[in-house]
Protein backbone atom coordinates (compact mmCIF):
# COMPACT_ATOMS: atom_id res chain seq x y z
CA UNK A 1 0.00 0.00 0.00
CA UNK A 2 2.76 2.34 0.52
CA UNK A 3 4.65 1.66 -2.35
CA UNK A 4 1.43 2.32 -4.18
CA UNK A 5 0.63 5.37 -2.98
CA UNK A 6 4.46 6.53 -3.31
CA UNK A 7 4.54 5.48 -6.91
CA UNK A 8 1.12 7.06 -7.35
CA UNK A 9 -0.08 10.01 -5.43
CA UNK A 10 -2.73 11.47 -8.06
CA UNK A 11 -4.25 7.88 -7.22
CA UNK A 12 -3.75 6.57 -3.42
CA UNK A 13 -5.10 3.53 -2.00
CA UNK A 14 -6.70 3.05 1.35
CA UNK A 15 -7.80 0.03 3.18
CA UNK A 16 -11.36 -0.43 4.32
CA UNK A 17 -12.57 -3.14 5.82
CA UNK A 18 -16.22 -4.29 5.71
CA UNK A 19 -17.78 -7.50 6.45
CA UNK A 20 -20.41 -7.65 3.86
CA UNK A 21 -20.68 -10.56 0.66
CA UNK A 22 -20.87 -7.25 -1.81
CA UNK A 23 -17.56 -5.93 0.33
CA UNK A 24 -19.03 -2.00 -0.17
CA UNK A 25 -19.28 -2.42 -4.02
CA UNK A 26 -22.58 -1.79 -4.74
CA UNK A 27 -23.18 1.40 -2.69
CA UNK A 28 -19.26 2.47 -3.98
CA UNK A 29 -17.78 2.33 -0.52
CA UNK A 30 -14.91 0.88 -2.17
CA UNK A 31 -13.81 1.02 -5.95
CA UNK A 32 -11.62 -2.51 -5.78
CA UNK A 33 -11.90 -4.73 -3.39
CA UNK A 34 -9.50 -7.86 -2.58
CA UNK A 35 -12.06 -11.16 -1.44
CA UNK A 36 -11.45 -14.49 -0.93
CA UNK A 37 -15.08 -15.51 -1.57
CA UNK A 38 -16.77 -15.43 -4.75
CA UNK A 39 -19.61 -12.85 -5.43
CA UNK A 40 -21.85 -14.20 -7.25
CA UNK A 41 -23.57 -10.49 -7.98
CA UNK A 42 -24.38 -9.77 -11.87
CA UNK A 43 -22.93 -6.28 -11.27
CA UNK A 44 -20.08 -7.19 -9.82
CA UNK A 45 -16.84 -8.39 -11.78
CA UNK A 46 -13.70 -10.36 -10.30
CA UNK A 47 -10.82 -12.01 -11.41
CA UNK A 48 -8.49 -14.67 -9.26
CA UNK A 49 -4.95 -12.96 -8.79
CA UNK A 50 -3.62 -15.56 -6.27
CA UNK A 51 -4.41 -18.61 -4.06
CA UNK A 52 -3.48 -19.18 -0.36
CA UNK A 53 -3.30 -21.60 2.13
CA UNK A 54 -5.89 -22.33 4.74
CA UNK A 55 -5.07 -22.21 8.40
CA UNK A 56 -6.53 -24.15 11.29
CA UNK A 57 -6.85 -20.97 14.05
CA UNK A 58 -6.65 -22.49 17.39
CA UNK A 59 -6.56 -21.56 20.91
CA UNK A 60 -2.44 -21.89 22.66
CA UNK A 61 -3.76 -24.22 24.68
CA UNK A 62 -5.61 -26.41 22.05
CA UNK A 63 -4.54 -29.89 21.62
CA UNK A 64 -3.44 -29.35 17.70
CA UNK A 65 -1.78 -25.76 18.49
CA UNK A 66 2.00 -27.43 18.29
CA UNK A 67 1.44 -29.66 15.73
CA UNK A 68 3.28 -28.80 12.75
CA UNK A 69 0.20 -28.99 10.15
CA UNK A 70 -3.19 -30.23 10.87
CA UNK A 71 -6.13 -31.79 8.50
CA UNK A 72 -9.77 -31.45 7.85
CA UNK A 73 -10.63 -34.82 9.34
CA UNK A 74 -8.83 -33.69 12.82
CA UNK A 75 -11.07 -30.53 12.83
CA UNK A 76 -14.32 -32.57 12.64
CA UNK A 77 -14.95 -32.86 16.53
CA UNK A 78 -14.33 -29.31 17.08
CA UNK A 79 -16.86 -26.00 16.80
CA UNK A 80 -15.44 -23.87 14.42
CA UNK A 81 -16.52 -20.20 13.77
CA UNK A 82 -18.15 -19.35 10.47
CA UNK A 83 -18.26 -15.94 9.19
CA UNK A 84 -21.55 -15.78 6.70
CA UNK A 85 -20.82 -12.65 5.34
CA UNK A 86 -17.54 -13.07 3.80
CA UNK A 87 -15.74 -16.37 5.12
CA UNK A 88 -15.08 -19.17 2.79
CA UNK A 89 -16.00 -21.96 5.86
CA UNK A 90 -18.68 -23.68 5.22
CA UNK A 91 -19.87 -27.20 5.95
CA UNK A 92 -19.14 -27.55 2.15
CA UNK A 93 -15.17 -27.76 3.09
CA UNK A 94 -15.93 -31.16 4.79
CA UNK A 95 -18.63 -32.66 3.09
CA UNK A 96 -15.84 -32.22 -0.52
CA UNK A 97 -13.35 -34.36 1.56
CA UNK A 98 -15.94 -36.72 2.13
CA UNK A 99 -16.29 -35.71 6.29
CA UNK A 100 -18.81 -34.97 8.24
CA UNK A 101 -18.84 -31.58 9.31
CA UNK A 102 -17.81 -30.03 12.65
CA UNK A 103 -20.76 -28.08 14.68
CA UNK A 104 -20.29 -24.39 12.81
CA UNK A 105 -20.57 -21.44 14.88
CA UNK A 106 -22.06 -18.13 13.40
CA UNK A 107 -19.42 -15.36 14.52
CA UNK A 108 -19.14 -12.06 13.25
CA UNK A 109 -16.62 -9.77 12.11
CA UNK A 110 -12.61 -11.03 12.47
CA UNK A 111 -12.05 -9.18 15.24
CA UNK A 112 -15.29 -11.07 17.01
CA UNK A 113 -13.96 -14.65 15.47
CA UNK A 114 -10.43 -13.65 17.13
CA UNK A 115 -11.50 -13.22 20.37
CA UNK A 116 -13.68 -16.38 20.46
CA UNK A 117 -10.61 -18.91 19.28
CA UNK A 118 -8.23 -16.72 22.38
CA UNK A 119 -10.91 -17.63 24.56
CA UNK A 120 -10.92 -21.01 23.79
CA UNK A 121 -14.80 -21.00 22.79
CA UNK A 122 -14.20 -22.14 19.03
CA UNK A 123 -11.35 -22.92 16.57
CA UNK A 124 -11.21 -20.98 13.11
CA UNK A 125 -10.53 -22.08 9.41
CA UNK A 126 -9.56 -18.99 7.26
CA UNK A 127 -6.67 -18.48 4.65
CA UNK A 128 -2.88 -17.61 5.03
CA UNK A 129 -3.49 -13.55 4.93
CA UNK A 130 -5.30 -14.00 8.52
CA UNK A 131 -2.39 -14.74 10.08
CA UNK A 132 0.05 -12.07 8.73
CA UNK A 133 -2.72 -9.67 9.18
CA UNK A 134 -4.18 -10.33 12.25
CA UNK A 135 -1.66 -11.78 14.81
CA UNK A 136 -3.07 -12.14 18.33
CA UNK A 137 -1.81 -13.51 21.48
CA UNK A 138 -3.79 -16.12 22.41
CA UNK A 139 -4.07 -17.47 19.03
CA UNK A 140 -1.94 -19.96 16.69
CA UNK A 141 -2.14 -20.85 13.04
CA UNK A 142 -1.51 -24.50 12.13
CA UNK A 143 -1.54 -25.28 8.05
CA UNK A 144 -4.22 -27.90 7.23
CA UNK A 145 -2.25 -30.30 4.86
CA UNK A 146 -5.32 -31.50 3.10
CA UNK A 147 -7.55 -28.46 2.46
CA UNK A 148 -8.10 -26.52 -0.78
CA UNK A 149 -6.72 -23.71 -1.82
CA UNK A 150 -8.56 -20.40 -1.33
CA UNK A 151 -8.73 -18.01 -4.60
CA UNK A 152 -7.75 -14.86 -3.77
CA UNK A 153 -9.91 -12.43 -5.78
CA UNK A 154 -10.00 -8.71 -7.08
CA UNK A 155 -13.50 -7.58 -7.06
CA UNK A 156 -14.97 -3.90 -8.67
CA UNK A 157 -18.53 -3.26 -9.47
CA UNK A 158 -19.34 -3.07 -13.30
CA UNK A 159 -21.20 0.19 -13.20
CA UNK A 160 -18.33 1.74 -11.31
CA UNK A 161 -15.10 0.55 -12.43
CA UNK A 162 -11.52 2.64 -11.28
CA UNK A 163 -9.38 3.23 -13.79
CA UNK A 164 -6.40 1.55 -11.84
CA UNK A 165 -7.87 -1.24 -11.41
CA UNK A 166 -6.22 -3.58 -13.95
CA UNK A 167 -2.99 -2.19 -12.77
CA UNK A 168 -3.80 -3.08 -8.93
CA UNK A 169 -4.87 -6.94 -10.44
CA UNK A 170 -1.57 -7.06 -12.02
CA UNK A 171 0.58 -5.78 -8.98
CA UNK A 172 -1.68 -8.07 -6.55
CA UNK A 173 -1.31 -11.15 -9.52
CA UNK A 174 2.71 -10.40 -9.28
CA UNK A 175 2.76 -10.23 -5.58
CA UNK A 176 1.35 -13.64 -5.07
CA UNK A 177 3.26 -14.91 -8.17
CA UNK A 178 6.54 -13.79 -6.38
CA UNK A 179 5.44 -15.78 -3.14
CA UNK A 180 4.34 -19.40 -4.65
Amino acid sequence: LREWNRRHPAEPLRVVRLNRRDVGLHDGLVDVAVTRHLITDPAIESTIVGTERRLAALPVGHRLADSSSTSLADLVTEMVGSDGATGTTSAGLWHDAGLPPPRLVPTGDVEEWLEAIAAEEIIGVTSEATAHHYPRPGVVFVPIRDAPLIDVRIAWSKTRRHPSTDRIARRVAAAYARTS
